[in-house]
């Protein structure tokens, strides 16, 4: 059934009517408020709709919108809290002029939304990003983290989205100010508001930028065969990038190769954001060892790494010469150019088995033999 725009006011208001909506009480279990009501109510666009009818009187306190671009159906239940901020409209249909087979076609494409995200930290505005919408309690997360803002999710006392704001832009975060080192860090910061999340806005020298991190300790072997494998999991994951083609993706695994966390957003450093947030908001005692990423490998990416302590990172694209010096004073494996059957491993080879059979023998006495001066283009494909 089609809804005119009244008939689809009447229906956001039968579901958002008082007593029926969301209201503080209805908060999950970490504290987090829901979303506004009227960031739900805009997404009833000029879609059909189907209107699940409840047997029993309605009380909904969320709704989820699930849209099937291809039939443009649009239905309404009731989900639990954790799923809310998940179901924020994150592609659009365009109708596009597509030249292809020496003729102009229409074809309708799906693009992914890009909007401002606002981060006040202590009610005072520290970043500005632009970034996919859902996930920006993990975003933050992230955020806060690799900029040396929190140490763990127990110096966070709050994050939530601000509801006076609509449509989700801003997000108040609130620390634990009995951690002074985390306070003296926010006030050294420089008096100006970071508009991305690249780790570099607010750094003073290039020494600032990754000499309180500390070089990673811990020293583990995986296999050639099982990156290959990983990442083949990593690219079945990219759900929104098969759909636009414009989104970059962040996985991280542990070191029995369970994938412990997997992003999408528009941004690289927002993706790895999103990743590292939901990693360090779940507490899980498996200690995080590898990330994929979709993007080229620049310092920030591995200054991110090097904060979450991961052994190895690898990339689709190259690294940058800064990232290679930065991965190799942190004693992190970078490895760039990954594809299906093979790889570019520009630091501590030692960690990367080249023989399932011999758990002894590494790259390293290979990668000892090539040279350390620049590689040529081909040399890097």
């Amino acid at each position: 059934m089609r809804y005119g725009r009244r008939e689809r006011d009447r229906v956001n208001h039968a579901l958002f009517e008082k007593g029926q909506g969301i209201s503080k009480s209805h908060q999950d279990s970490s504290g987090l408020c829901p979303a506004p009501e009227a960031d739900i109510c805009c997404f009833v666009l000029s879609c059909s709709i189907d209107l699940i009818k409840p047997s029993e009187p309605i009380n909904i306190c969320y709704v989820k919108i699930n849209i099937v671009l291809e039939t443009q159906v649009i239905s309404a239940c009731r989900i639990q809290p954790s799923s809310m901020e998940n179901t924020l409209m994150q592609t659009l249909r365009y109708k596009t002029s597509t030249f292809k087979d020496a003729e102009l076609h229409a074809a309708e494409y799906d693009l992914a939304v890009e909007e401002l995200l606002e981060i006040y930290i202590d009610d005072v505005p520290y970043s500005i990003t632009m970034r996919l919408p859902g996930d920006d309690i993990n975003l933050v997360t992230g955020f806060c983290f690799t900029e040396g803002l929190i140490d763990s999710w127990d110096d966070v006392v709050s994050i939530v989205h601000c509801d006076q704001i609509p449509g989700n832009r801003r997000v108040l975060v609130r620390l634990n100010l009995e951690n002074g080192k985390k306070r003296a860090a926010r006030e050294k910061r420089n008096p100006f508001l970071s508009k991305s999340s690249c780790g570099i806005c607010g750094k003073s020298s290039a020494e600032e930028i990754y000499s309180s991190i500390r070089p990673v300790e811990s020293f583990h072997r995986t296999r050639l065969s099982d990156i290959l494998r990983l990442k083949q999991l990593f690219e079945t994951s990219q759900t929104l990038f098969e759909l636009t083609g414009s989104t970059h993706a962040a996985a991280i695994f542990d070191r029995k190769e369970n994938l412990l966390a997997v992003s999408e957003d528009i941004g690289r450093h927002n993706a790895f954001d999103k990743a590292i947030g939901s990693v360090i908001r779940s507490k899980s005692p498996k200690e995080p060892f590898l990330a994929i990423v979709s993007s080229r490998l620049s310092f920030e990416m591995v200054q991110k790494a090097g904060v979450l302590g991961l052994e190895i990172i690898a990339g689709l694209s190259g690294p940058t010469s800064m990232a290679v010096r930065m991965a190799e004073d942190l004693n992190i494996t970078l490895i760039g150019f990954l594809r299906e059957n093979s790889m570019t491993i520009y630091t501590h080879p030692e960690r990367i088995l080249s023989s399932p059979l011999d758990s002894k023998r590494s790259v390293v006495m290979k990668h000892a033999l090539l040279s350390t001066g620049p590689l040529s283009g081909e040399q890097q494909g």
